[in-house]
């Protein structure tokens, strides 16, 4: 996986497609390039969204690394939400 980006997995009250398009509002605020998109239940997200300087508020966020539970590594690019987002 690209080291530029993270993989968001959202909490049980938010949908994939909010939480892009949160983020996706959120990274152009930034004036960041990378896209940001669905991939299945996950969002792929610039990495630059998780440096606590973003306009994303929400129960903290950005959220801690996630392990995995197939006890592989994702070198800190996996994030688990503990609550909704949105843009502050």
């Amino acid at each position: 996986m690209n080291d530029d980006v993270v993989r968001i997995v959202p909490c049980e009250d938010q949908s994939a497609e909010e939480v892009a398009e949160v983020l996706s509002q959120a990274a152009a605020e930034q004036g960041l390039q990378e896209e940001v998109v669905v991939d299945g239940e996950e969002v792929i997200a610039p990495r630059g969204l998780m440096s606590g300087a973003s306009p994303v508020v929400g129960a903290g966020f950005p959220p801690p690394p996630q392990r995995p539970t197939d006890g592989s590594s994702t070198n800190g690019q996996l994030y688990r939400l503990q609550g909704p987002i949105a843009l502050g």
